[in-house]
């Protein structure tokens, strides 16, 4: 199994991370039963349209 890496891009106040498509994530929240409220970091491109499916 490969070891997977993140890429951060870093400006004046912020800090984008990269998924694997080199794209910047978008931060989402769960309000799932069972996560209500969590957040998570996501590729911006959908699986259906080639995206990496990156997430944490």
């Amino acid at each position: 199994m490969s070891k997977l890496s993140t890429s951060l891009i870093s400006s004046s106040s912020t800090v984008n991370v990269l998924c694997h498509c080199r794209v910047v994530v978008k931060m989402n929240t769960s309000w799932t039963q069972s996560n209500p409220g969590r957040r998570f970091l996501c590729c911006k491109t959908s699986k259906a349209r080639d995206g990496c499916g990156y997430f944490q």
